[in-house]
């Protein structure tokens, strides 16, 4: 924007697809946040992964706008650590406590949720204080209560 606020659209893990089409629109561009192997694929040798691909993109889209337009920041917050997780984690107990290396800096997590960088934080340190999440250094984390933040992602649980 020109005042110099931005808006990240998504954050693409291991295996997701970026489609040029994503990045046509005025100053949009994409940003590595580690070391990333890009490969270009050619859209003849597995068209159905590639519409796959396609589809899972639309999905994320659309609900990221629904995230963006009616979910509440604790909401926001616990939906995005939740995706990160299943994006990031590697961990052997991946289902219930994962662990993953938190690639985005607050300010990043709070451009990509529509938040303040202190709404992010205050987020961060509330799940931390009951518990639902821990940091193991200041760019790794683990969800411990995976079931309560999925309840609050949902708007089912108590946001605060």
């Amino acid at each position: 924007m020109p005042d110099g606020r931005r808006q990240i659209l998504d954050v693409l893990g291991q295996g997701r697809v970026l489609f040029c089409s994503m990045l046509t629109h005025g100053t949009a561009k994409a940003r590595s946040l580690t070391f990333t192997n890009v490969e270009r694929l050619d859209e003849h040798c597995d068209r159905d992964a590639i519409e796959e691909a396609r589809q899972l993109a639309m999905k994320r889209a659309y609900e990221h706008a629904l995230l963006l337009g009616r979910k509440k920041s604790t909401e926001k917050v616990a939906t995005a650590l939740l995706d990160l997780a299943d994006q990031f984690a590697r961990n052997a107990d991946t289902q219930m406590r994962p662990s993953f290396n938190l690639y985005l800096m607050r300010n990043e997590l709070a451009d990509w949720l529509g938040l303040t960088l202190e709404t992010v934080s205050r987020c961060l340190s509330d799940f931390k204080r009951k518990g639902l999440i821990a940091f193991e250094r200041t760019d790794r984390m683990t969800i411990r209560e995976k079931t309560a933040l999925r309840a609050i992602a949902d708007g089912l649980a108590p946001s605060t």
